[in-house]
């Protein structure tokens, strides 16, 4: 419904786009989706309690087989593999909810 205008339409919405490996038309590079399939409304629920960013990571890769090159909340960057602070051994030594209160 548009309340800007007199009018009511009706439409299907179209189908959740899946992740699926393959060729990136605007990379131009090889896209690798893990897992295949996901969507951007699944989630995975890590429930181990509180964890450094170097225990999330073994535990993500032992459990899921997932690697990564950054992880944000919203606007804060908390980890991203080009920048070479965050891969410093106090900062991956962090419990996670204290990195993210030290940059929130």
């Amino acid at each position: 419904m548009n309340l800007a205008i007199p009018m009511i339409l009706f439409s299907e919405p179209d189908p959740i786009k899946k992740n699926k490996s393959g060729m990136d038309p605007i990379q131009y590079m090889e896209v690798v989706a893990v897992p295949e399939g996901w969507t951007k409304y699944d989630k995975t629920v890590v429930d181990v309690g509180s964890l450094t960013l170097k225990e999330f990571f073994a535990h993500m890769k032992a459990e899921h087989g997932f690697d990564f090159d950054g992880i944000s909340i919203n606007p804060i960057l908390l980890y991203n593999c080009v920048d070479k602070r965050h891969a410093a051994e106090e900062r991956m030594n962090t419990k996670i909810e204290d990195l993210y209160a030290k940059t929130a």
